[in-house]
């Protein structure tokens, strides 16, 4: 049994299945380090250091000896505005991509690719075409700033629905309301953010690697990699990788076979 901080006993498998919330956490270790009641009887200083804990694992799991963890892969979209260019992406659309921290691609809802831009050929652009360019379906875009913004060109004629590929990174845990909440999947949650941070905690750790001798955290990280679901290659038919590189046209679909690349479902701006 366990405790979610209401005075109500949950079990481990409602953990499991439900997930953790930031909340739970910060009870459960108010309990095993602070010796307290719960989360709301600490001190100023041990609520801080408890969500600093929970913050610390969550990013030192994300990127544990650079493991390519398919957790940290979503898509998110947000509807574009009529004349506006650049869009706040983590806010945009706040049940999406709230945690965003790299832009994969961008793309419509048939799997056509927008183009991507570095920020300084996306400035040029803005400059000198800009003041001279009609309004019309965005056939390509920059993403820059820390909060991330997405700029499109040309600016938009009316609402498309954008779809966003992208990873994420772990967001600041503060008093139980984070912005991307606990992004670990649920099955390892327990030994990430309640045994690991715990550890942290005692150990008055500020060192990720140091969690390489916490036993149940190192359990969870080994667990993860073991359950690791399989990664098929992309479908050709949508958003060819190599599209972005060049190798093909970035702005079709196209269709490897042995005659050779097929352009499929062509695009023609309004």
């Amino acid at each position: 049994m366990a405790w979610d901080g209401t005075g109500t006993p949950v079990t481990t498998a409602t953990y499991s299945a439900a997930g953790l919330t930031p909340a739970n956490v910060e009870d459960r270790l108010a309990i095993l380090w602070a010796g307290v009641a719960d989360y709301a009887t600490c001190s100023a200083d041990q609520a801080t250091r408890i969500d600093d804990a929970i913050t610390a694992v969550g990013m030192a799991v994300e990127t544990w000896d650079g493991t390519d963890w398919w957790w940290l892969r979503d898509t998110g979209s947000f509807p574009t505005v009529d004349g506006t260019v650049s869009y706040a992406l983590r806010t945009v659309n706040t049940n999406d991509m709230a945690n965003l921290w790299a832009v994969q691609r961008v793309y419509y809802d048939d799997d056509w690719a927008l183009k991507s831009l570095v920020w300084s050929d996306y400035q040029d652009w803005y400059r000198l075409i800009r003041p001279n360019a009609a309004e019309q379906k965005p056939l390509g875009y920059t993403v820059t700033g820390e909060p991330p913004y997405l700029w499109l060109y040309p600016l938009p004629d009316t609402e498309y629905t954008l779809y966003v590929d992208y990873t994420k990174r772990h967001s600041k845990i503060s008093a139980g309301a984070p912005t991307g909440g606990l992004i670990v999947p649920a099955e390892f949650q327990h030994g990430i953010y309640i045994d690991g941070a715990a550890w942290w905690l005692r150990h008055e750790l500020e060192d990720a690697a140091s969690l390489r001798d916490c036993p149940r955290f190192m359990e969870a990280i080994n667990r993860m990699r073991a359950a690791r679901p399989i990664r098929y290659g992309e479908d050709p038919n949508d958003l060819f990788p190599d599209a972005q590189s060049g190798t093909f046209p970035n702005d079709r679909r196209v269709k490897i076979t042995e005659d050779g690349v097929h352009i499929l479902n062509p695009y023609t701006a309004p």
